[in-house]
Formats: structure tokens, sequence, C-alpha cells
């Protein structure tokens, strides 16, 4: 090549500065996809590793090393949140923050970085997740919102109709000083009532009901079409039989 040649020195450095920004971008790094290998509940940090090798030269093959340390996303906000059984294998998503946060996960409020690498592996954020084809959410609905296991036979429902299902195999329990239902109440099941059950509005009960304890009508029931109210038992006297049937 001919140093009088201004095209050639052109193309040869316009290529020198392409390969220059190529190996830079190699470094900055933005978002994998990648695994939980451990998690603390405590502190909402977890170990991960990243799911995608680096390709190096002479078609080398490594596995980017486990992150540690690293803050898991989870929805937080005012006073509530939402937590999640988060376990080893877990998939999740990686991103990487633009600047160092080990003082912000220390301290959690505005703070000059400790450090001034820029997207680097150490700066780590996950976010549990499925986003492999083989982890895909099995009988996915598309017109409902769902909070459910994977299994599909526990789940808490609302459904495009405005209806809520609640679904377990196992039991449903409600915790609280007082429980208000304010509408109509259908049992269909076998009905247990360990205390106190307060409902105002109609209900009806499609099972059989065992009552341990005292019963108590303010104004009246029927039995078989009979009045409790006006029930009475006649014909009985002293040390003698019933003569009569009861009224």
């Amino acid at each position: 090549m001919s140093s009088a040649d201004p095209d050639s020195r052109i193309g040869t450095f316009e290529q020198l500065i392409s390969i220059a920004i190529t190996n830079r971008l190699k470094e900055v790094h933005t978002c994998l996809p990648g695994f939980i290998v451990s998690f603390n509940a405590s502190s909402q940090l977890a170990e991960v590793q990243p799911a995608i090798k680096r390709l190096l030269i002479g078609d080398r093959i490594i596995s980017i090393p486990k992150l540690i340390n690293v803050p898991v996303v989870l929805v937080k906000a005012g006073d509530f949140t939402i937590t999640l059984p988060i376990t080893a294998g877990d998939e999740c998503l990686l991103f990487f923050s633009e600047r160092s946060i080990d003082t912000w996960i220390d301290f959690g409020e505005e703070r000059k970085p400790n450090d001034i690498r820029m997207h680097d592996y150490s700066d780590c954020f996950a976010l549990p997740c499925s986003t492999s084809k083989p982890s895909a959410t099995t009988s996915f609905s598309t017109t409902d919102l769902e909070i459910r296991n994977l299994a599909g036979d526990t789940s808490i429902i609302l459904k495009e109709d405005k209806n809520i299902e609640v679904n377990t195999p196992v039991k449903v329990t409600i915790t609280a000083p007082n429980t208000l239902i304010d509408g109509n109440l259908e049992v269909t099941g076998t009905t247990k009532l360990d205390d106190t059950l307060e409902v105002d509005g109609v209900s009806t009960l499609n099972a059989d009901l065992g009552i341990t304890g005292t019963s108590t009508a303010t104004v009246d029931h029927l039995s078989a079409g009979k009045s409790g109210a006006s029930h009475t038992h006649g014909g009985v006297t002293s040390g003698g039989s019933q003569t009569a049937p009861p009224t």
C-alpha cells in the first residue's frame, strides 16, 4: 500500500477507529438474562450467574463470573410491597447501572459514587422473570389478571367479566377482628364455624350445617316449613308420654 494513496490511509484510520469502538463497547454492559444462584431474604441481595457466555479471540468461550450482592428488583411503594419466594435456579433479567451503585446499596440515598467505573458487571440489578421458552408460563390467561402458582391450582383471579375467583386445593384462612360480607352469601360444600360469623344480607347455604353451641334467631326460623317462634309440644303429661304430635 502506497503512503501516497490518501484513500488507503483514510480507510485504515476508519478501520482502526471502528475496531477501537467495538472493543470499548465489549465492556459496556447493558442487560443480560441470568439465573439466581442464592438469595438473602433479609437484605434482598442475590448472587447471580449471567446466562450468556463471552466469545473471545480465537473462538474461545468463557463463562462470566458469578455476580454478588446484586439487588433484586421487587415491586414496592409507600407502605406496601409484593414479595416472591425467590429460589436458586430462578430465571432473571440482569441490568447494569451506568455508574457504581455501591454507596447507594449501603445507604439508600443520593451520594457520590466510590468508583469511576461505568456500565460494569459489578453494578447489576436482577429482575425475577420468565425469559426463556422452557420456563414460559403454561395456561397463560389472555383476558384475566392472575396471581397464581405455576401449576395453576392455586390462584386469585380478577376476571374480565369483573368476577373475582380464589382457588386452592387446601383452604382459605381469613384472620381479622371483624369480617364483613356486604351482599348475598352462597355457600356450597361443608361449612364449619368455629367463632362468630355475621352476615348482613340474604344467605343461601347449600350444604349440611353443624352447630356446636347455641343457635339464636332474633325474629324467627322455619324448619320444614314450621315456625320456630310459634312451635309448641302438646299432649305431654308429667311422668307420661307424648299423646299428641308437636304443632
